[in-house]
Parts: structure tokens; C-alpha cells; sequence
């Protein structure tokens, strides 16, 4: 009977394991890092302006 004690308080020691836990919380750090890639987004916008400016050229030359 003594051995089916003994079972029962391995259990007990899978308990303890929480601790790792406490390692995901490092993990938030690194993830403002990746805020300043969106700031290269906005300088395609001014991309797309200037093959607008080529369409004008065209249209221009055409009512003339």
C-alpha cells in the first residue's frame, strides 16, 4: 500500500512545472521592435504620385 503512495506524490511534483511561465513574458519585449517597419509604407505612396503626373503629360497632349 505504501508503493501507491508513492504514486500519487509524483503528481504533485508535476505541479511545481508552472514556472516556465514565466519565460513568455520576455517574448512582449521584442515585439515593439517591429512598429517601425510600417514607416516604410508611407514612401511608396509618393511612388504612385509621380506615374499620376505622366498620365496628366498624356492627357494634356492629347486635347492638344
Amino acid at each position: 500500500k505504501v508503493e501507491e503512495k508513492t504514486e500519487p506524490k509524483v503528481e504533485e511534483k508535476t505541479e511545481p512545472e508552472p514556472k516556465p511561465e514565466p519565460k513568455p513574458e520576455p517574448e512582449p519585449e521584442p515585439k515593439p521592435e517591429p512598429e517601425p517597419e510600417p514607416e516604410p509604407e508611407p514612401k511608396p505612396e509618393p511612388k504612385k504620385e509621380a506615374p499620376k503626373e505622366t498620365k496628366n503629360e498624356e492627357s494634356a497632349g492629347g486635347l492638344s
